[in-house]
């Protein structure tokens, strides 16, 4: 396979005779059956594959398996996107999207790594304390923070209510918030 430089001509576990086609940061590459996603993108010779949270400096493929600390990407568009999935973890199957995250507006060139020039004024931790004020600006602040983190938005989730007079506690309550109320069984 002359499109993957750094694949090993024997060996493996995979299924050289069936190829897959799936894209990483909009950019087409080929992997065969068997591959995880870290596999196929080494062998496409892709070393950057993230940038760390905090000071966006460059990340790799580190180990092979569930310990990966690096790899971390986001499956699919849209609503059904998954963030944080280590690519090693990743069966690839034909058509599959996945993207970096932790950059701003490309892996290549990160905006973001500009962080790494105010490490020394920004100690470990530094914005508990700094995004409290004012009252009630944490929704702008968080944001900004997830935007520049590469992690997505926060999406609303459905809050069980669980107890005797559930019915009428959450008619009350989450009727009035233009929540669904789910009767109890």
């Amino acid at each position: 396979m002359s499109q993957q430089p750094f694949r090993l001509p024997i060996g493996g576990r995979i299924d050289r005779s069936r190829t897959l086609d799936f894209s990483f940061d909009g950019r087409r590459y080929q992997g065969l059956a068997g591959d995880s996603l870290a596999a196929a993108l080494l062998a496409n010779g892709v070393r950057l594959v993230g940038r760390s949270f905090k000071y966006h400096r460059p990340r790799g493929i580190l180990s092979a398996g569930p310990e990966e600390p690096n790899a971390l990407v986001r499956l699919r568009d849209g609503g059904r996107a998954e963030p944080n999935t280590r690519a090693t973890m990743i069966e690839l199957y034909d058509g599959l999207v996945a993207t970096s995250q932790n950059r701003f507006p490309s892996l290549g060139l990160d905006l973001g790594a500009a962080a790494s020039l105010m490490a020394p004024l920004l100690p470990a931790g530094f914005y508990y304390k700094t995004f409290m004020a004012p009252k009630g600006a944490w929704r702008f602040y968080e944001h900004l923070i997830r935007r520049a983190a590469g992690m997505g938005r926060r999406l609303p989730i459905p809050i069980p209510i669980i107890t005797r007079s559930a019915t009428r506690i959450a008619t009350s309550s989450s009727s009035a918030a233009g929540r669904r109320v789910l009767p109890r069984r």
